[in-house]
């Protein structure tokens, strides 16, 4: 906690029916009360934690066949649970509690699932415009702080957040506004960016791939990675919004950015020359190298965690993008194998060290070292948390559909792997809640439920052809409510209306 004890002082009246102490104007981040100098041992009941968070209604839950994937997706809960006070904090304990704009956009999707975020990010969003420098760049804190001297603003992955948060809001819940309200401001930041790059390469930044674990990414790397990431949302806003000049102006800037990126950092089809699990990920997540040699790329990273000892290696940059990508090409058994991995560094080892919360670090803890250094090893900081939202939108395979914001209409695309045996749960979006659960064995899909609600429609991608699938005991193509789109290289497309529909597949 440094200089933050979580100290509160309060002198009893002496009253004979009891008294009730509450703190007021703080709030303490904790895991552990100390209660000393009684006669005799309070019962539990005695004491009561509030627990304190901006008021938000839970929107998502995940229950898997595996106990410690549900502890790690509890973990991911109360990490965002205790840390979304007025503003997403990194931590809610220590003597820092700021509003990193960095972990606020990394965690922006995953905290979307399990919270109706929507009125809490326009809040952060505001704070991010009205703390934008006037050379354009967005800080690295919003509200910012007095401790502005070690924060500073406009690094690729941070400052960012200013373009990404907004357009995650407009995917997820339809609503443009914020887009629209600082469209100006978005389009200042752009401007910041190409003024700070050097021929498309950017080379300024404080942070990249932070906290990585055994790899080292280097900055320029993932900052000109970003910038092609942020160029392709605003060309994308610009004509949502009706600026068609400027959406040909961000589409050219992409490109030349995307350019850059490859003739300085591939190496060769298939190889980068910064040879590191991030390197590949930014490159295959934002589409930078050549859409025909994706798949190179995809095998080559696949063969470095293999080869790894299927161990990760990714920092805060990565770790949302690690199991999505190796998924989105095929190696969705390495992604299962990463969440089943139960040595360090992985998501499982510290539920195994008993935590109830996201740690900062991969090694906050480890059996061979204990305690990482106390100057900055935070217990509850969720950004690593970030792989619930593949659990949201691959394992469950409820995904938003950019085509139409706000799941009017969206897709499942369930997977399964490793040894669970079954998974469900359920994500209440703008337009109803969504219902989507599995059953497998050897990492196989044999019967999937699904809803989907009223006045929407989905399309489903489900594993098996469509003559050894059938829907609550009838033929697909007999079945209510359901349209077989296609059926090849062993996925079926079908299309839904909103009501509940009942899946087996016969092998």
């Amino acid at each position: 906690m440094r200089s933050a004890l979580a100290t509160d002082t309060y002198t009893l009246k002496g009253d004979p029916n009891g008294e009730t102490y509450t703190p007021t104007f703080t709030f303490h981040g904790f895991r552990y009360l100390e209660i000393t100098e009684l006669d005799e041992p309070p019962a539990l009941s005695d004491v009561v934690a509030n627990v304190i968070y901006s008021d938000m209604t839970d929107t998502g839950s995940i229950k898997t066949s595996d106990e410690l994937v549900n502890q790690l997706v509890s973990n991911t809960y109360w990490g965002q649970r205790s840390n979304f006070l007025s503003t997403p904090t990194d931590c809610p304990q220590r003597d820092e509690r700021m509003g990193w704009s960095g972990d606020a956009q990394i965690f922006c999707g995953t905290a979307a699932y399990i919270m109706n975020v929507k009125t809490f990010y326009d809040k952060y969003i505001t704070d991010l415009n009205d703390c934008q420098r006037k050379d354009g760049s967005y800080p690295d804190v919003a509200p910012q702080t007095n401790r502005a001297a070690y924060t500073g603003s406009g690094n690729n992955a941070w400052g960012d957040a200013g373009i990404i948060i907004p357009w995650i809001m407009y995917k997820r819940y339809g609503d443009i506004s914020y887009i629209e309200k600082y469209y100006d401001n978005m389009k200042k930041y752009t401007k910041y960016l190409l003024s700070t790059s050097e021929n498309y390469i950017r080379k300024v930044g404080a942070y990249g791939d932070w906290l990585s674990i055994d790899e080292s990414t280097r900055i320029d790397v993932t900052n000109t990675a970003y910038c092609v990431y942020v160029f392709d949302i605003m060309h994308k806003a610009a004509l949502l919004t009706g600026h068609d000049s400027d959406a040909l102006h961000f589409a050219e800037s992409a490109a030349n950015y995307r350019e850059a990126w490859n003739s300085k950092y591939v190496k060769s089809k298939g190889v980068l020359r910064s040879d590191t699990q991030t390197s590949y990920l930014v490159a295959l997540a934002f589409e930078i190298v050549p859409e025909e040699d994706r798949q190179l790329y995809a095998d080559t990273l696949n063969e470095k965690i293999l080869k790894n000892c299927t161990r990760l290696t990714t920092g805060f940059i990565g770790c949302p993008l690690l199991l999505p990508v190796l998924c989105e090409y095929g190696h969705t058994d390495t992604a299962f194998a990463l969440l089943q991995q139960t040595e360090y560094p992985s998501w499982k080892y510290p539920v195994l060290q008993g935590a109830t919360t996201i740690w900062e670090r991969w090694n906050s803890y480890t059996k061979s070292d204990g305690f990482g250094n106390a100057g900055m090893n935070s217990f509850n900081h969720y950004s690593y948390g970030s792989v619930t939202e593949w659990m949201y939108s691959y394992m469950l395979g409820i995904r938003a559909d950019e085509s139409t914001p706000g799941f009017s209409h969206f897709l499942f695309k369930p997977a399964a792997g490793a040894d669970i045996t079954f998974a469900e749960g359920e994500y209440d979006s703008a337009h109803g809640i969504i219902k989507s659960a599995w059953e497998a064995q050897d990492g196989q899909i044999t019967a999937y439920k699904c809803t989907v609600p009223c006045n929407t429609s989905a399309t489903l991608y489900l594993p098996g052809i469509a003559e050894k699938i059938t829907e609550s005991g009838s033929s697909l193509d007999s079945a209510e409510g359901v349209s077989v789109i296609s059926s090849a290289d062993g996925v079926t497309v079908i299309e839904l209306t909103g009501g509940s529909y009942i899946f087996e597949i016969s092998k």
